[in-house]
């Protein structure tokens, strides 16, 4: 007997949706998005998460984009940061 059970572990990514398309094979429809994906993920000392640019694009299956968060920009020192604004973490 073959195990075939993958070592599957839950990560959070955050990344800017692109676009959506649903793909349709041997009568299974699923709608994936196309995220750009940020770099690296810092949390501050007041727990507040931010990255400072994004990465490479990715397809990731709707099924598994949990919710919504906002990009706050904010430019300091040549630099550009972006915060993360989730309602259901920073509240």
């Amino acid at each position: 007997m073959v195990n075939l059970f993958q070592n599957l572990n839950e990560e959070e990514i955050f990344g800017q949706v692109e676009y959506f398309m649903v793909h349709n094979y041997q009568n299974q429809e699923r709608m994936f998005a196309y995220i750009r994906k940020i770099k690296k993920l810092v949390k501050s000392d007041t727990n507040l998460k931010f990255f400072d640019s994004f990465g490479s694009l990715q397809f990731v299956e709707v099924i598994g984009i949990d919710r919504n968060v906002g990009f706050f920009e904010v430019p300091l020192e040549r630099k550009k940061y972006f915060y993360i604004i989730d309602k259901y973490v920073n509240w």
